[in-house]
């Protein structure tokens, strides 16, 4: 879908919705792997992480682009932050000449579709941005979650990319959902030693993980953290080389 000045709010909406229902069940009963950018992420071995290229699903997050360490094609990319869409995605573009890849289906959530839409037209970025609705009136923390009653409205949580990315996972039937590089501590980002930034949302990813877990089981689905290190101790961890056998 081409988004031009004269494309409207529904129509986006309709199209995201058509979007979304085809990745519905897409992996049903599969495993899922969501890349944050944690330096957590380097104390994975490099041959162990390329492993990741032969699972049918993984959904990188925000800026991972950034990493040299990423050297396959994710399945999915997932964003929470409008203010950063154009960066990400002028980046992923660029990656994906170098890498000779298709292009990643793109997602971001948001709870102020209209004001963002109206904010950030006519600009071409969106032209491969699937949209899913934030529903705010769903915390995650009161056992909400969403995509099983329908459709795929996001429950919230702390407003992190990662509780939009583990409920699109679940969306496409994904029954085990595994984190990476989703750390809980301020100590910069697996391609850049900044610090500072997002530090406050950091603090809330230990009880939004959490949340997620207990949202997840009575649908039957297991979250768990297979990075080393990364402080995230709040759902259970799990060995990486287990879960890919090698």
């Amino acid at each position: 879908m081409t988004i031009t000045t004269h494309t409207t709010v529904d129509q986006v909406k309709a199209q995201s919705a058509s979007t979304l229902a085809s990745w519905h069940n897409r992996h049903r009963d599969g495993r899922a792997f969501i890349l944050g950018c944690g330096p957590s992420l380097t104390k994975i071995p490099l041959d162990l992480f390329r492993l990741l290229a032969y699972d049918p699903l993984t959904i990188a997050c925000n800026y991972l682009w950034r990493w040299p360490g990423l050297s396959f094609r994710p399945t999915l990319w997932a964003m929470s932050e409008w203010d950063h869409v154009e960066p990400v995605d002028r980046g992923l573009r660029a990656l994906e000449r170098e890498k000779s890849w298709l292009p990643v289906p793109r997602f971001i959530a948001s709870a102020d579709l209209e004001g963002h839409f109206e904010r950030h037209m006519p600009q071409p970025y969106f032209d491969n941005w699937t949209l899913i609705e934030r529903d705010m009136s769903k915390p995650i923390c009161q056992g909400h979650v969403g995509g099983f009653d329908g459709g795929l409205r996001a429950a919230t949580g702390g407003g992190v990319v990662f509780e939009c990315a583990v409920q699109l996972a679940a969306w496409t039937g994904a029954t085990d959902i595994f984190l990476l590089g989703v750390d809980a501590e301020d100590t910069g980002y697996v391609y850049s030693k900044e610090t500072g930034v997002g530090a406050s949302l950091r603090k809330e990813i230990p009880r939004v993980a959490e949340c997620l877990a207990e949202s997840l089981l009575p649908h039957g689905i297991g979250l768990y953290n297979a990075t080393p290190g990364g402080r995230l101790d709040s759902i259970p961890r799990v060995e990486l080389k287990e879960i890919l056998n090698a």
